[in-house]
């Protein structure tokens, strides 16, 4: 040691370590921008929303519209090689799975990260292409926030601990997102009980909002997503019971228009509360539509109990197949869908919906006469595909209608059973005239 007053001290000391072995730095990508992928999909109009969407994410993008030609591009790109590869599940000659094999057979082109989407999500399929080298297995359609997610998972390499990604699907995004702590609603009018409310949740660990009455709670599920909610009876205007049947009715109402698109339900659960302990009162709540009951005033043991009970049983069930529901009788084009394709195009860009139009209703036309064709011959095989091809670029375009009876199609041809083709392939070519009419519309009506 030395010293000197008013300068201060110098310690000096020697410690003995032993070595450590060098480790490569590992790299982590927090986004996607720069990075280099190549969408391979048979439906131009398919490859066209991917090219949108990633781009907007500040991938730079490339096409293939088949499996050589894919292959063909990930070899010619060794100086600037591709980062991942998107690959459609259904396409002629090579399919998806086939693809990802031959990329991961080649040396040069081995170490590209691959994404599947399928429009099927069959668990063989799953597991067949996680064997393969795919990373991610996604069911169209899929919500961009998924795809981000998703690809974002796969070009970060976490997950194992040798340093691979985890088989990633839409069921194992949700299931991380459910780790991220869940939001609750509180709908109460009493400022005391809604403080006393808020702090029993918060040291339950739950994100907390309020709201004051029942048409708040109504408005507030509607704009966003709760892992559930406790609802007070009694509130003046609209009280706890009315304001449950007016969120189990836009919640029906919204799942009948997804059941065309074989999305996935949401229902939110509903914690009656009531300051009352009155015979009659469970009943009365679980007849609105409600899921639990506590009564006022709840301890916190109580309440972590019952919201430990329904918020890890949050109902996600995939909804009954299109041909198990009635005849969809919505508008001809989800305008939400054409709002988000429009929200993918730069300020200067040409409209994306009237480029997209021109291709869709080309390819609808060939792919309505492949499909007619097919029926007429009987080739069950020959069906499926073509429903297939048509099923994806109508989801895409928001057709909704369209795309639920290429889904009755498509199964109708995977199962062998083409006795209501013709039928099927009639109101298709209707719905079909429907969504053009919609299209030259909304084309004309953005142009002025």
């Amino acid at each position: 040691m030395e010293s000197e007053p008013g300068a201060g001290s110098t310690f000096t000391f020697t410690v003995a370590f032993e070595k450590q072995q060098a480790h490569a730095a590992q790299e982590t990508f927090t986004d996607l921008a720069g990075r280099r992928a190549l969408v391979v999909d048979d439906n131009q109009a398919n490859r066209t929303i991917l090219d949108k969407q990633l781009s907007s994410w500040g991938v730079r993008v490339a096409s293939a519209e088949g499996g050589e030609q894919a292959l063909d591009q990930l070899r010619s790109a060794a100086g600037d090689p591709y980062d991942l590869a998107v690959l459609d599940m259904q396409m002629p000659g090579m399919d998806g799975i086939q693809l990802a094999r031959r990329i991961k057979a080649e040396p040069g082109i081995s170490r590209t990260r691959l994404v599947l989407l399928t429009s099927m999500g069959r668990r063989a399929d799953g597991e067949e292409a996680s064997r393969s080298g795919i990373e991610a297995y996604l069911t169209k359609p899929i919500r961009q926030s998924d795809l981000y997610d998703a690809l974002v998972t796969v070009m970060s390499g976490a997950g194992t601990a040798s340093g691979g990604t985890r088989f990633i699907t839409i069921d194992s995004l949700r299931e991380q997102k459910a780790g991220v702590r869940a939001r609750v609603l509180v709908a109460e009018d009493n400022p005391v009980n809604q403080k006393v409310a808020v702090r029993m949740l918060e040291n339950l660990g739950y994100l907390v909002d309020v709201a004051g009455d029942g048409q708040e709670a109504v408005e507030a599920i509607a704009k966003g997503s709760y892992g559930a909610v406790l609802m007070d009876v009694q509130m003046p205007g609209m009280d706890g019971y009315r304001a449950t049947r007016e969120i189990r009715l836009r919640e029906d109402q919204l799942g009948r228009r997804n059941m065309m698109m074989g999305l996935r339900r949401r229902r939110t659960p509903i914690i009656a509360m009531t300051a009352n302990a009155m015979q009659g009162d469970r009943e009365k709540a679980i007849e609105a539509g409600m899921d639990g009951y506590v009564s006022k005033p709840v301890s916190l043991k109580e309440l972590g109990a019952v919201l430990e009970r329904w918020v890890s049983r949050t109902p996600a069930f995939r909804l009954p197949s299109p041909e198990e529901g009635t005849a969809y009788a919505g508008p001809p084009l989800d305008r939400g869908v054409l709002a988000g394709l429009r929200g993918l195009q730069g300020e200067d860009d040409a409209d994306i919906v009237a480029e997209l139009a021109v291709m869709f209703v080309d390819d609808t036309r060939s792919g309505l006469s492949a499909l007619e064709e097919a029926v007429q011959k009987g080739d069950a095989q020959a069906v499926e595909r073509a429903a297939h091809t048509l099923k994806g670029s109508s989801g895409s375009m928001g057709a909704r209608g369209m795309s639920g009876l290429c889904a009755r199609l498509e199964r109708a041809g995977a199962s062998g059973d083409l006795s209501h083709g013709f039928g099927l392939l009639e109101r298709l070519e209707e719905e079909f005239g429907r969504v053009e009419r919609a299209l030259r519309a909304e084309v004309r009506g953005h142009r002025q």
